[in-house]
């Protein structure tokens, strides 16, 4: 259904998506050296403390759900533009 729409707006708007999708992709990659960052940060804290910190388990999770709705996106499952770019 979301094809048929993206099909019916015409080049315009496959070009204006190709945009955002380089966008996204760059917003993706920064996601995942923060990602990185925050498995890291939270192996150590487990490590040397023996309990995780909570603000990083929730930022976790949201870095998370923000990287799942650009890869929707980006392989074409959703139309729907991720924050910043709502």
């Amino acid at each position: 259904m979301d094809n048929e729409k993206t099909t019916q707006n015409g080049r315009g708007s496959i070009g204006r998506r190709a945009l955002y999708m380089v966008l996204f992709a760059l917003f993706y990659s920064v996601a995942e050296l923060v990602l990185v960052a925050v498995v890291m940060i939270q192996f150590l804290i487990v490590l040397f403390g023996a309990e995780s910190n909570r603000r990083l388990l929730l930022f976790g999770a949201e870095l998370g759900r923000y990287i799942y709705q650009i890869i929707r996106f980006l392989t074409f499952n959703s139309e729907q533009h991720v924050y910043p770019l709502w």
